[in-house]
């Protein structure tokens, strides 16, 4: 089944992502030695030599902002709505999800005989239609406090991992 094409998400600056450079990470090719992998080969695998920095990697979630030198919108992050950010992103994308949830089959018997019981079949990627959505749940304890690092990581999370991807 061939899904529809993702349409584009507005990201925290209020535009949409696929047209805001303030939002784009950055990478840099640099002249100096690339180091050389542990396994594997950067070249079968297509990979670019580009190195990262710290700003190219969480400059659009905030990282340096505090800088002169910050060339991107600065955005008042605690104003931030996420929840509808990615509500809104899924409204977009909605026809590229299927409208039911997965159904969660009850059925083994906790104390049964070993032998009386069936084995469930191993489900395959291909026996799923349509695209499904995947939460990822950020644990930490009561009292955690959430540095400035922590923060960016969260937002990088929810801007790549849902905004990015049509939901």
């Amino acid at each position: 089944m061939s899904l529809g094409p993702r349409v584009p998400c507005y990201g925290p600056r209020g535009q949409l992502l696929s047209n805001s450079s303030d939002d784009a990470l950055t990478s840099a090719h640099l002249s100096q030695k690339y180091p050389v992998p542990f396994a594997g080969s950067h070249e079968e695998l297509g990979l670019e030599k580009s190195w990262m920095s710290p700003d190219g990697r969480y400059g659009p979630y905030g990282f340096g902002e505090e800088d002169k030198s910050y060339s991107r919108t600065v955005v008042d992050w605690d104003t931030v709505d996420w929840g509808l950010l990615q509500n809104d992103c899924f409204a977009l994308n909605a026809h590229r999800f299927t409208s039911e949830a997965a159904k969660f089959l009850n059925n083994p018997v906790r104390f049964a005989w070993k032998s009386a019981g069936k084995v469930p079949e191993d489900h395959q990627w291909t026996d799923f239609s349509g695209s499904r959505r995947t939460a990822i749940i950020l644990r930490a304890y009561d009292g955690y406090d959430y540095k400035k690092r922590d923060m960016q990581h969260i937002r990088s999370l929810i801007v790549e991992a849902s905004l990015r991807t049509g939901g």
